[in-house]
């Protein structure tokens, strides 16, 4: 409370005392009751008047709250006739300190004993020589907010763990104590591939099963925070080696075992853990040492996942889409025939051969409801259709063996006049890669089936990429896979 609410809380009681002195002096006359009850109903306190023995004189509130509070009727009784157990010795202590010293001070009580969640401020101000007023503030909703603030400054508010400022709280606390504490740190592995696939949203719920897969394998006095993005870390006390090493395999196997969307990502996590006095002396030592063992098997994790992944994601490719692995190896044939012709480099057909085999790998983190539909899109669909090249330019970025065909996968849509997406790049503004890629995609697809029409004929496909030359396709990239069609037909 600031000096001015604090003065203003002072004047009023002043004049709410005086009152009340005028009608105690009369008797509690009436007259004047409906004047003060108008006072008292704008108040947010509930009040009562007892004499100095803690016996009930009168209450100052509508009978329906002081029903709420105290439970009915109360006049005559003693804070003890009223009250149960602890609650009633709690305000007994108070009220006798007050009439003893007339010092006011403010308690918190609970109405718990009575079946009530609320709670309340209580305090008590003299009413001449003879009597006490009793003042009771409901503060429940307002220790409701300052929990929820509390938590909110504690806890992740993703994964309702606690949060990196906690566990710094936390390590110093621990740092000057005694035991075998152990710390277990985990990385999420493949978190950024999820959401690149799936969307943040899905990657959020991804970290949420981590979390409540960790939590079911802590002991109880166990504490686990999410110190960084995808990154958790458990402190226990009076732990072993063998116990974290049990910690970390069962967190692991439970988390492979669990069947969400992402069940084609490697669900895997990266650990490190450690006990001090065993791997270090304190326990921010530990950490880093905890966090260094991590890092070294992340580092593993990555180098023999990497084609695994692209493995999987092909396979869903295939699974989900008319991109079969004769499509891709057909394109892949066709596109180095063309860079052969145009010159290419080794490293640049490379290049070319990957583009062919990933362009499309986007298309995975798209509805099957507008990926398989076997009619024409709607105008709505054909956007969300449209975003499969900028999923796969983020897939490509997520895994090293690609992430250098990224940006031809991103641009593989572009026209030769301007009208393709995302960018809207025409000519050389197309990377050449994309430019090849774009002719053989489309004689590909005009020569064989698709969801929602049959295969068109070699001469029906040769005559459509000549109307679309210079528009949808580089003229002489035509030129030149024509001519490899030609030859190879004569």
């Amino acid at each position: 409370m600031n000096a001015r609410e604090d003065c203003h809380e002072r004047v009023f009681s002043i004049l709410l005392v005086t009152t009340l002195l005028i009608i105690l002096s009369v008797g509690f006359a009436y007259a004047a009751e409906e004047p003060l009850k108008a006072v008292i109903k704008s108040m947010p306190d509930m009040m009562f008047v007892l004499d100095n023995e803690g016996v009930f004189i009168e209450n100052m509130m509508e009978p329906k709250e002081a029903a709420e509070f105290i439970g009915g009727e109360f006049s005559g009784k003693s804070i003890e006739d009223i009250f149960p157990g602890n609650m009633a010795k709690t305000l007994r202590n108070e009220f006798n300190r007050f009439v003893e010293t007339g010092a006011e001070n403010t308690i918190e009580i609970s109405l718990a004993e009575m079946g009530i969640n609320n709670q309340y401020d209580v305090r008590f101000a003299s009413i001449g020589d003879e009597y006490v007023l009793a003042i009771a503030r409901d503060i429940t909703e307002s220790n409701e907010a300052k929990q929820k603030l509390y938590n909110m400054s504690i806890k992740d508010t993703l994964t309702g763990v606690y949060n990196r400022n906690y566990f710094e709280r936390k390590l110093s606390e621990m740092d000057g104590g005694n035991g075998n504490f152990g710390i277990l740190v985990c990385d999420v592995d493949a978190l950024k591939l999820v959401n690149d696939i799936l969307g943040h949203i899905a990657g959020d719920e991804y970290l949420k099963t981590v979390a409540e897969i960790i939590q079911m394998h802590l002991p109880q006095d166990a504490f686990v925070a999410r110190v960084g993005g995808d990154e958790f870390a458990i402190l226990l006390k009076d732990t072993s080696p063998d116990e974290l090493e049990k910690l970390n395999l069962g967190i692991k196997e439970d988390l492979r075992n669990e069947k969400k969307d992402y069940s084609f990502v490697s669900t895997n996590l990266s650990v490190g853990y450690g006990v001090r006095n065993k791997n270090a002396a304190t326990i921010r030592e530990l950490y880093k040492f905890a966090d260094d063992e991590m890092y070294r098997e992340k580092t593993n994790h990555r180098y023999t996942r990497n084609n695994g992944d692209l493995s999987l994601l092909t396979n869903m490719l295939e699974a989900r889409s008319f991109e079969t692995e004769s499509h891709a190896k057909r394109m892949e044939e066709n596109c180095i025939k063309i860079g052969k012709v145009l010159g290419f480099t080794e490293s640049r057909l490379n290049k070319i051969s990957l583009l062919a085999k990933f362009h499309d790998i986007g298309k995975i983190g798209i509805r099957d409801s507008i990926l398989l539909k076997p009619d024409k899109l709607t105008a709505v669909e054909f956007e969300e259709m449209k975003t499969h090249s900028e999923i796969g330019y983020r897939i490509a970025n997520s895994l090293p063996d690609i992430e250098h065909v990224a940006e031809y996968i991103y641009k593989h849509h572009e026209w030769y006049d301007g009208t393709g997406y995302p960018f809207g790049l025409k000519q050389d503004e197309i990377p050449l890669e994309c430019r090849i890629l774009s002719v053989t995609d489309a004689y590909d697809a005009m020569i064989n089936d698709r969801p929602y029409r049959s295969a068109l004929g070699k001469e029906m496909a040769i005559a459509e990429l000549n109307r679309c030359s210079g528009k949808q396709f580089d003229p002489h990239i035509v030129s030149v896979f024509l001519d490899i069609v030609e030859k190879e037909e004569s």
